[in-house]
């Protein structure tokens, strides 16, 4: 590796490590397996830092990245477990970290969580996270729309009962 080739690795890694390690910990992974999978997408990521240098996504791709890995974890640990078991539990730094409260977030589906959390935490535009998740970029807006609201209604104070 060449010495502007090494530099500018650290100086991405430096900017992007921790809010793909948020990113992928806000969607369950616990805070080791987010720190095994980010470095893994970066792994991946210098493999074609080349060519991703030249168009400038190199913040996209991590994202595409991790988010493909944290998938393949799931899939692994589904083996591993049987079909009873639920998907991996939001870990305690992700459910209650001040910005949304644990309950709220732990009510949206994983989708939700993910889309939301591109959008708002990384700021990606709606092509962007079309890219990265995989979904139809005219979908985008629709489940966005439609996670927002699902997180207005967690957020909202539970209904007293009558008595």
């Amino acid at each position: 590796m060449t010495q502007a080739r090494f530099a500018a690795f650290a100086a991405t890694y430096a900017q992007l490590h921790r809010p793909v390690w948020a990113y992928l910990v806000r969607l369950g992974a616990t805070a080791s397996v987010a720190e095994d999978l980010s470095q893994e997408a970066f792994i991946r990521w210098l493999n074609h830092a080349e060519s991703i240098e030249e168009t400038g996504q190199a913040r996209a791709f991590l994202f595409t990245a991790a988010t493909r890995l944290l998938i393949d974890q799931w899939r692994r640990e589904r083996r591993l477990v049987s079909w009873d078991a639920a998907m991996p539990e939001q870990p305690a730094a992700a459910a209650e970290d001040g910005l949304i409260s644990g309950r709220a977030w732990a009510g949206l589906s994983q989708r939700e969580q993910q889309l939301l959390w591109l959008a708002y935490a990384e700021e990606f535009s709606h092509a962007e996270i079309a890219g990265i998740t995989g979904l139809a970029p005219a979908s985008i807006k629709v489940l966005l729309s439609r996670a927002r609201a699902r997180l207005k209604t967690n957020l909202a104070p539970p209904e007293a009962e009558d008595e």
